[in-house]
């Protein structure tokens, strides 16, 4: 089975007056074990990595390792919109001897297909594994599918997180991608059943952090040939999963695990809490499944 097989939690970074809450992150990472996920992203895009420094990317790290255990992936972000700074995060997770980086496509800039290339390229020469990140509604910067398989190609690079949100584009890259080694991801909680029909070997998700036996449990199913059973507990929990993101990842997630008494309920700026309205659906929500009374 591929190494990166299973339910990844994108891990949210908790905070306590604007600072790394590590016994809190230890809790989770704890239960997220004992819950049945294969590891954690430590510092990407729902661990807030905008606003994180390199050193606390490090702490997670080191705290989910300990925690944790051998067996237990360890992934941390490279993304940026500046191939230096995310080599430099490349060369960070080198150093902390993470099991690959995780590294979206350069935001803001809206680089062409050849400059995505050579972005990547210059990652996977740190020689750190490398998943790459394609999630065009947050980057504004979509990675072909071709683009994947040539890159696919490139010494060190691994996987792909896939979440343009078309369930077309699993199967297109599990196609052209001529490796069988190379890792499939979905990066879209509602399509993990899609993306494993498709050739996929799991999911890095965000609502994990929350559902980490759910998740874990949906890729399982899948794995043991109990497809209708993997099927029908993605179907059962997609209103919760939308909940999920209600606003901008993490601020629901977050918001949701606050309530769960699992972290407190504070992010960076300029991510804010949650609105009343919307808070008040996801409490709904979560009633109806029994997480909170």
């Amino acid at each position: 089975m591929n190494k990166f097989a299973g339910s990844i939690v994108a891990a949210v970074t908790p905070f306590r007056n604007q600072k790394l809450d590590e016994p809190a992150f230890e809790k989770l990472v704890r239960w997220w074990k004992k819950e049945g996920s294969k590891g954690v992203v430590v510092g990407g895009t729902t661990g807030e990595s905008a606003t994180l420094k390199p050193e606390e990317i490090a702490a997670m790290a080191n705290i989910a390792r300990e925690v944790a255990g051998k067996g237990f992936l360890i992934i941390s972000g490279a993304g940026s919109n500046d191939t230096a700074k995310a080599v430099k995060l490349a060369e960070l997770g080198a150093k902390l001897k993470v099991d690959a980086v995780l590294a979206t496509t350069p935001y803001y800039n809206r680089p062409t297909q050849a400059g995505l290339v050579e972005h990547y390229k210059a990652l996977a020469k740190v020689g750190v594994p490398v998943i790459l990140y394609n999630v065009p509604t947050r980057t504004g910067c979509d990675m072909l599918p071709e683009t994947i398989a040539k890159l696919a190609q490139v010494k060190n690079i691994v996987g792909v997180k896939e979440a343009s949100g078309n369930p077309l584009r699993f199967m297109k890259i599990r196609h052209l991608v001529d490796n069988p080694d190379f890792a499939l991801l979905s990066g879209e909680d509602g399509l993990v059943y899609f993306a494993l029909a498709s050739g996929g070997v799991g999911v890095i998700s965000a609502s994990a952090n929350l559902l980490p036996k759910i998740f874990s449990d949906i890729c399982n199913l899948w794995f043991s040939g109990k497809f209708n059973q993997s099927r029908d507990l993605q179907m059962q929990y997609l209103p919760l999963i939308e909940a999920l993101f209600l606003e901008t990842n993490p601020i629901p997630v977050k918001t949701a695990l606050a309530i769960c008494e699992k972290i407190r309920e504070e992010f960076r700026l300029p991510l804010v809490k949650m609105g009343d309205a919307n808070r008040e659906k996801l409490v709904g929500v979560l009633k109806t499944f029994g997480l909170v009374s």
